[in-house]
């Protein structure tokens, strides 16, 4: 059992000499000839192996992959969009099974909504809201967050929360 998103090394052991080894599906494989393999799995799988030796013996092992979905997300409490390339955007965050920020918007105390994107990457602290509203950087204050955020099973999810801004 993985969680969504992790690799796992499987490895053969045997006492052939000479032996072949034939991974399948060969896939999500790093390697399908390889004794030892790195599988980076976006679904439940069974993995076939066969080991031949020089005689033209085999052997097959399977690997049962099953995956877990953990869907945690979180959303900064605080941000400073100062220019020094740290915490200069408000965005999402979230695990592998996070795939999208289907829509971010963002309302000041009054309810004026001053920033709205749509398809953001998550994880991507390059995207989201940089403090601006019409081109002019607001003061230091609270914010209101509203997010729609996608999963990788098709799960939509609202988010909403404050943000504070400080320069």
């Amino acid at each position: 059992t993985l969680e969504y998103g992790s690799t796992i090394k499987l490895n053969a052991w045997t006492n052939a000499i000479g032996p072949r080894f034939d991974w399948s599906p060969a896939l999500e494989l790093s390697c399908d000839t390889c004794a030892s393999v790195v599988l980076s799995p976006t679904e439940d799988q069974t993995i076939r192996l066969v080991i031949t030796d020089q005689n033209g013996c085999s052997a097959e092992a399977f690997y049962q992959i099953r995956l877990t979905f953990t869907k945690d997300v979180w959303a900064p409490n605080v941000f400073s969009p100062n220019g020094d390339q740290v915490n200069d955007h408000f965005t999402i965050f979230g695990r592998p099974t996070l795939i999208n920020i289907d829509k971010l918007q963002i309302y000041d105390r009054w309810g004026e909504l001053v920033y709205e994107d749509y398809n953001l990457p998550p994880n991507d602290a390059t995207h989201g809201w940089d403090g601006s509203f019409r081109g002019q950087d607001l003061n230091p204050a609270v914010f209101v967050y509203v997010a729609h955020v996608r999963f990788v099973d098709g799960e939509l999810r609202m988010l909403y929360g404050d943000v504070t801004l400080i320069r």
